[in-house]
């Protein structure tokens, strides 16, 4: 019954589609303008129906399209340490890499 429900809204694709995507790795090889496939999604779905992963959603039933738009630094955060009377005194500034992305579609089979 639910499963017939999830085929006619994927047949009338009214809605947008949302998705809760995993991403941890840093992209070092995608340049700015390439099409990358996101395949670690935990959650998609639309108005009608959620479909959710028990962690993951398989690769095979849904993944995620989108575009690198650029590849930057973010902002720098400083780290200050002082230790009175031990002459000790230390700053360090860290700037980790920051990409954004533009969701191209998201691409859910029937289940």
């Amino acid at each position: 019954d639910v499963r017939s429900k999830v085929s006619e809204s994927l047949a009338r694709n009214e809605s947008r589609y949302f998705a809760v995507v995993h991403f941890a790795a840093p992209l070092l090889e995608a340049a700015p303008g390439e099409i990358i496939r996101l395949e670690k999604v935990l959650l998609a779905g639309n108005t009608d129906f959620t479909i959710v992963g028990r962690p993951l959603i398989p690769r095979n039933n849904v993944f995620v399209t989108a575009m690198v738009v650029e590849k930057t630094l973010q902002h720098p955060a400083l780290w200050y340490q002082f230790h009175r009377r031990r002459r000790h005194r230390a700053m360090r500034v860290f700037q980790d890499n920051s990409v954004t992305l533009r969701i191209v579609d998201v691409f859910v089979k029937d289940i």
